[in-house]
C-alpha cells in the first residue's frame, strides 16, 4: 500500500509541475477566448454553425470557467 501511495504522489507531483508550466497553444486558447469574450448572439452563432469545429457542448462547458472562474495568463505573468 505504501508503494502505491508514493507512486501516486510522485505522479501527482509530475503532473502538477507540467500543468503549472504549460503554455496554452492557439487551439486551446481560441475556444477559451470565444467563451470568455463573445456576446450571447455571437456565442450561439458559433455553437450552431460549428465554425471552429469544436462541439457546442465544449463551449458550453468552458463558458462558466472562462467568464467567472479562471483566466489564461501569458507565460511570464
Amino acid at each position: 500500500m505504501d508503494g502505491t501511495c508514493s507512486c501516486l504522489a510522485a505522479y501527482g507531483a509530475i503532473v502538477g509541475f507540467g500543468v503549472w508550466h504549460h503554455e496554452a497553444w492557439s487551439d486551446e486558447a481560441y475556444p477559451w477566448m470565444i467563451a470568455r469574450d463573445a456576446d450571447w448572439r455571437s456565442f450561439l452563432e458559433i455553437i450552431l454553425t460549428n465554425r471552429d469545429r469544436h462541439p457546442g457542448l465544449f463551449y458550453i462547458a468552458l463558458l462558466p470557467l472562462a467568464r467567472w472562474a479562471f483566466r489564461i495568463l501569458p507565460k511570464g505573468s
